[in-house]
């Protein structure tokens, strides 16, 4: 079966941008969108007829824009139940109080549910691709979700050897986190057609051990993907530096998470210097703003880019 997508304004993604000289080539105002087979095998004006072939399900795109999925690069579907909980906190008051509690909390049952709940939330904004960070425990449950649903999924279970504060229930020894965690890759990565792909989630450097990073950079080394938090919010740089004297940035680059398979989230408090270091090793830098914005601020977007 092939479909359709006629009279919208289409826009091929190709690397052209918008300019002030008028529309540029890759939007067609009045454009057409044909699949087959799951494939898309023509982007250009509408064309005056349907072409010729095998049945084919005509959608009228008239006054809307046809664009490529969105791309959700930092989400943790573990707690799209907790939204608004603390909110008015600072990023570790509120980790501590108030997430990392209810994330030790859940059950296979009320994570899937969170799951399922944000994923359906992406899939109706228009989003196709996501990287998630998951909580400690019940990971299989969020993969059960996404297997389900028509997204691609990027996915792994938070890892938390160390760390103040941290509920029993989060907590695990270095061996069990990265067991499970290679257990996880091993069932899930490239299932589904390579539609779920796994991602290693040390969750950030004062929840983790020195031999738990380097043990995960052994894997990115090794073509894994790992996906983490950096330079979120000052009082964590602050606690970072008492207590390694360093910033978390330098230390995940001495313990050799660095690289372009490795996905840095937030980055808003990164200096001028490691924003280069992040340019030069072809690094990953993810923003989540609506969140930061209340608890650590924005990043220059413009310097990222540039």
């Amino acid at each position: 079966m092939r479909t359709l997508v006629r009279g919208g304004t289409v826009v091929a993604l190709n690397g052209e941008l918008p300019t002030k000289a008028g529309t540029p080539s890759n939007v067609y105002v009045d454009g057409e969108l044909e699949i087959e087979h799951g494939r898309i095998v023509y982007v250009g004006p509408r064309r005056p007829d349907a072409p010729s072939g095998s049945p084919c399900r005509v959608v009228d795109a008239r006054g809307c824009a046809v664009i490529p999925g969105f791309v959700q690069a930092h989400v943790h579907l573990c707690q799209v139940l907790l939204r608004g909980l603390g909110d008015d906190l600072p990023l570790l008051e509120w980790l501590k109080e108030r997430i990392w509690p209810l994330e030790a909390a859940h059950t296979p049952e009320s994570l899937r549910a969170s799951a399922e709940l944000g994923l359906l939330e992406m899939s109706l904004a228009g989003t196709t691709t996501l990287l998630d960070m998951g909580t400690v425990h019940h990971h299989d449950a969020v993969f059960e979700a996404a297997k389900v649903s028509d997204l691609c999924v990027f996915s792994g279970k938070a890892m938390m050897d160390v760390g103040d504060d941290v509920p029993a229930g989060l907590r695990e020894t270095t061996e069990q986190s990265l067991a499970e965690s290679d257990a996880l890759c091993a069932r899930w990565d490239k299932q589904e057609n390579g539609r779920l792909r796994y991602a290693y989630a040390p969750r950030f450097i004062l929840s983790c051990s020195e031999p738990m990073w380097r043990a995960v950079a052994e894997r990115l080394a090794n073509g894994a993907m790992v996906h983490t938090h950096v330079a979120e919010h000052p009082g964590e740089r602050e606690a970072v530096f008492e207590q390694l004297g360093m910033t978390d940035f330098d230390a995940m680059r001495s313990y050799g998470i660095l690289g372009p398979r490795a996905i840095l989230a937030h980055g808003v408090q990164l200096t001028p210097r490691e924003i280069a270091t992040v340019a030069d090793v072809h690094h990953g830098l993810a923003g989540k703003h609506a969140q930061i914005a209340d608890l650590g601020g924005l990043e220059d977007r413009v310097v990222v880019v540039d």
